[in-house]
């Protein structure tokens, strides 16, 4: 693990929030100073990881179009038919609390009238 973890300084990079770290935070290790880092280094390390995200961005949009382009009138048609499915599934598990419901009123009703 890199040192600037192990010494418990807090990384402000928020590509691994889950403890791990990358490639461009590994690259700044040796540049630490007492446990604090050179926000010089920082900054840089900062664009470079903005540049990656950038360009994969750029990448998602350019393949987004091009499958709308490509694939626009079948994934339209999946899509209706999962909303419709799904549609379908939602109205079912109405009317099945609405049974449940109305079930549990009529055993209230019985164990009522039972002590009675």
């Amino acid at each position: 693990m890199d040192s600037h973890h192990e010494e418990k300084a807090e990384c402000p990079c928020p590509c691994h929030a889950s403890g791990s770290t990358c490639s461009v935070c590994t690259s700044t290790e040796g540049r630490m100073k007492g446990g604090m880092t050179d926000p010089t280094e920082m900054g840089a390390m900062m664009w470079q990881k903005a540049f990656f995200k950038a360009n994969m961005e750029l990448m998602m949009e350019k393949l987004k179009k091009r499958m709308e382009s490509r694939w626009g009138p079948a994934t339209d048609k999946a899509a209706d038919a999962l909303i419709e499915k799904m549609e379908k599934q939602w109205m079912a598990m109405f009317q099945q609390t609405g049974a449940e419901e109305e079930f549990r009123k009529k055993l209230a009703k019985i164990y009522t009238e039972g002590q009675k």
